[in-house]
This record gives structure tokens, sequence and C-alpha cells, in this order.
């Protein structure tokens, strides 16, 4: 059952694919048969394109086609299968996914090994995606290497009964207004400490703070020239120190999102909110489970827009097939078929058309949460990132010395020094 409905039925239709089979002009002859193109499209964690059905419908509009997906649960696994096949020019598929995180990276240093959308006949604005979207998969020189599906607007997941329990606001516009800054959030989480009892931890962890706030500017670890800004940053130091202050507060339940800690806290109310992308709502509830529907709620988060996760999708420049495999990419990240994945996958849209379509969209899960105008409004909101090759590692320093804090019990101050240290050596190294 997917997490979304929209308040309204989303028409999804695919009135060539109904045309072709009425024709008659779907069916292949044994010479089609002979000249068949088989795609390979490999990709980490769900893009939902086969549990969708897209495939399938595909296919049948375009019996010349054959699909055949593979992919990595593990997104860092997946990636670094990536790089080396990157490295050696072989065994790539010819369509990959990309993460946002990763984009950066194959811009500035790989953009040589995917092929110029533009080239064979697709460029990102022509799917009408939101700018920051677009603008990220675009390299200097002009070429698109890569287009939008998903993305990851930010919101506050909250349960309503603990919330309650502590004697704490409930209703969405009163939290939203109560944590509009971080600082707020801290504040409330400290009222929500001092009356609920042991076990029950305001958020699941420090680094999903930072990595939260840290997606809702527009510089963060490297500036427009290039030049590495992490050391110096005011928006670095500032969520360093909200995210270190939930640590010293003891606000957290030290739990790292998707650990097998992260899965049991959430059946078993380990923490009451959550910084939720998107595509968190679905991994709530497949956690939480049917026994806590109508208990979790979803808010705007601080500041109201940010964005964390989404993916892409590229054409590898040693694709035999570039064109049909365009063709293909354009079809996947249309807006008709973002909306098919949001109402049955639950993956947010990167197409502002798709946007508009399930801007009415509430989820019963989530007591009838209004997400589609609270992520629709994150994601209008959020700043196009200066990005940097190495800023997906460089935020991992500091999202290792976070945990570190936690578990370790090592100090602000020593956290700092320690994510700054191996900030310097990554970007040194090249």
């Amino acid at each position: 059952m997917p997490p979304f409905r929209p308040s309204r039925p989303l028409a999804l239709g695919a009135a060539a694919l109904a045309v072709c089979l009425a024709a008659g002009a779907c069916t292949l002859s044994d010479n089609d048969s002979a000249n068949r193109i088989t795609l390979t499209v490999d990709l980490f964690g769900s893009f939902g394109f086969k549990e969708a059905g897209l495939y399938d419908e595909y296919m049948k509009a375009h019996p010349n086609i054959v699909i055949k997906e593979s992919g990595t649960r593990d997104e860092s696994r997946y990636w670094e299968n990536l790089t080396t096949r990157l490295d050696s020019g072989t065994g790539l598929a010819d369509i990959q996914g990309l993460s946002a995180d990763r984009l950066a990276g194959v811009v500035r240093r790989r953009a040589g090994s995917f092929t110029d959308l533009r080239a064979v006949g697709l460029a990102a604005a022509d799917q009408g995606l939101l700018p920051w979207k677009s603008a990220a998969a675009t390299a200097g020189d002009g070429k698109v290497l890569a287009v939008g599906t998903d993305s990851g607007p930010e919101a506050i997941c909250y349960r309503t009964d603990l919330l309650k329990a502590a004697g704490l606001p409930t209703r969405r516009d009163k939290l939203a207004a109560k944590w509009s800054t971080w600082e707020g959030y801290l504040a409330l989480g400290r009222k929500y400490a001092a009356k609920a009892g042991p076990g029950h931890a305001w958020t699941d962890s420090a680094e999903s703070l930072f990595t939260a706030e840290m997606g809702q500017q527009r510089v963060r670890y490297t500036d427009e020239h290039g030049k590495p800004v992490h050391a110096e940053n005011p928006t670095v130091k500032t969520a360093w120190k909200h995210a270190a202050r939930l640590v010293e507060d003891r606000l957290t339940a030290k739990a790292p999102q998707n650990s097998a800690k992260w899965n049991k806290a959430l059946s078993s109310g380990g923490f009451a909110t959550v910084i939720c992308p998107a595509w968190m709502l679905d991994r709530i509830e497949t956690q939480a489970g049917d026994r806590y529907a109508g208990r979790w709620d979803v808010a705007p988060a601080p500041r109201r827009a940010g964005n964390v996760g989404g993916s892409y999708l590229a054409i590898p420049s040693t694709s035999k097939h570039p064109e049909e495999a365009a063709a293909l990419v354009k079809w996947l990240t249309a807006e008709q078929q973002q909306v098919r994945l949001f109402t049955r996958r639950g993956l947010f849209p990167s197409s502002q058309g798709a946007q508009a379509q399930v801007r009415l969209a509430q989820d019963p899960y989530f007591n009838n949460a209004p997400v589609g105008e609270i992520f629709t409004q994150a994601a209008a909101g959020t700043a196009v990132w200066v990005s940097g090759a190495d800023d997906t590692a460089v935020q991992q320093e500091f999202g290792d010395e976070l945990r570190a804090m936690e578990s370790a019990g090592i100090s602000r101050e020593t956290g700092w020094k320690r994510a700054l240290a191996g900030a310097d050596k990554i970007v040194g190294s090249h």
C-alpha cells in the first residue's frame, strides 16, 4: 500500500500505450524480435521504476526495447563499484543512478565519463525540474550530465502521543511556529526531555540535524571559486554548534538513520521527532508499522526550506545505445511518471509540474498531514547549492565526529578539531 494518497485522483494515463495496443502497432514481427535492443539500468536503493510498473509499460509501448535492471541496496557500496567501473571504462550500464550527494564530484571530475544529454536530445530543463535540481547536473561548460528523479525536501516527523504526554503542542502550525529556527527546535527538545521518561529521546541523532541544516545552505563546504571553506564558513560552525548541543543536552537516541538501532527506536517510541526528507516517510511507516498509524504527523522544518538526498539518472559514455537510453530516461523522469512514483512509492517529484499535481496530497498514516503542500513549499525555497567535488566526504567527517560525541563522549571542541583535520586531509589529497 503506497504511503501517499492524494486528496483527488491523479490522472496517470498512458494514452500512447493505449493507442499502440488498440492499433496493434505493438505486435512484434520475427524481424523485430531479432533487432531488439537491451537497455541496462544500474541503480542503488529503490528508485521504484520496476515496482511501479514503469518498465513493463515502456516495453509494451516500445516492443523493440528490453529493460534489465540491476542494483545494490547500499549506496556507498554501489558508488564504490561504480567508480571502479568508471576508472576502467568497463562493466557500466546504459543508465546509471547517481545520488545527489555524489553529483558534484561527477560534474567536476568525471564529466568525460558521461554523455552530454543535450547531444542525445535531452536537457534537464526540458523536464521542468526545480532550478536547483537542474543546476546541480550542469557542468561549467553547459554539458548536462544527468536528469533528476525524486527530491528530498525537509520536514519534521513527530509522534503526537509522545509530545502530548510531555505537555507539548501537537498541532502542526503551533509546532512549526515554536521550531521556526533550529534554536527553537533545541529549546522544545529540552522541554520534552524534562518531562519524558527514560528511553524517550527528542530525536534520533546529532548527525541528522547537522545534515539537514547544511542542506538548507547555499554555500556549504566550497565557495563559488572552488575554494574549501569548511573551516571558516559560519553556517558550518552554526550547524555544528546546534548538533553538538543536542548531544550535550542528551536529546538524541544515538541512533544513526537506517541502522538496526534506528529501526528499533521507531517501533518502540525511542524518539519523539525526526528530521524527515520526503523519502523517509515510507521508511518510518515500514519500520514503525500499523500500530503507530495516526500517531505520527508531519510539520514544516525549521527555516521551512532545504533538501536532503534525491537521485539522478545519467548515461555513461560507454553506452552502445545512448539515444535509446536517453529516450527511456526522458520518459522515466517525465512529469506524469514522477506523479506515479509519488502516489505509488512515496518518492517526491523534482518536476515542478508533478509537484503542482500532488500539492493537495495527504498522508493517512501521518494523521492526514498535508505532505504535498509541506514538501512543495520546502522544495520551492531550497537554494541552488554551491557544491564542491569533496563535499560529501567532508560532510561525512563532521558526521563521524558527531557520532563519536554520542558514542565515545568526546567533547565538542575535540570533535570539531578532528572533523577539520579529516576534512583538510580530504581536500588536500587532490
